[in-house]
């Protein structure tokens, strides 16, 4: 027999630039689908962002809707309001100006006992000690001496009789 002879054919290879053309254009399609995929979650994040912001803008709407409908309620005072408001009528009293007036005016026959000062009344409380009615009357006289209308009015007198000492009453001013 006569040997048998196989001549295998040399496989076709194709040129070296058919496979880097072929290889640049396969990985130029991965990069786009990467840039694709990348580009399309960069989206969907943009897309949660900009709901959690509307959903807190509308519920400050209706928080403001709410509060807008809410009956108002007025804040209680502080605890120092009423402490704060006296010290402001104080400050408003004219409390020189009653000293004043009444140091300036001295009688024989006229004592003060006591001087009470209110400041939410604006009120001068003088309680005197006087040993007759007309010099209690004069007493009176010279305190409204140059006043527009009389300032100081008497209360209150009391005598214990003729002879029996002295008498007290109270004469009040306003400021």
């Amino acid at each position: 027999m006569k040997p048998l002879r196989i001549q295998l054919l040399p496989k076709p290879v194709a040129p070296a630039w058919l496979i880097a053309l072929a290889s640049m254009l396969l990985v130029a399609a991965l990069v786009a689908a990467a840039l694709a995929a990348y580009r399309y979650w960069q989206v969907g994040q943009i897309r949660k962002e900009l709901q959690v912001e509307r959903e807190r803008r509308e519920e400050q709407i209706r928080a403001a809707q709410a509060a807008a409908t809410a009956p108002m309620i007025p804040p209680s005072p502080p605890a120092y309001a009423a402490d704060a408001r006296k010290a402001a009528n104080e400050a408003e009293f004219h409390t020189a100006a009653a000293l004043t007036a009444l140091e300036r005016v001295s009688m024989v026959g006229v004592t003060p006992v006591s001087i009470e000062l209110q400041a939410e009344g604006n009120l001068a409380r003088v309680e005197v000690e006087f040993s007759d009615y007309q010099v209690l009357l004069s007493y009176l006289e010279e305190l409204n001496k140059g006043e527009p209308a009389p300032r100081w009015r008497l209360q209150r007198a009391s005598a214990k009789g003729p002879g029996a000492g002295l008498g007290t009453a109270v004469i009040e001013s306003r400021w």
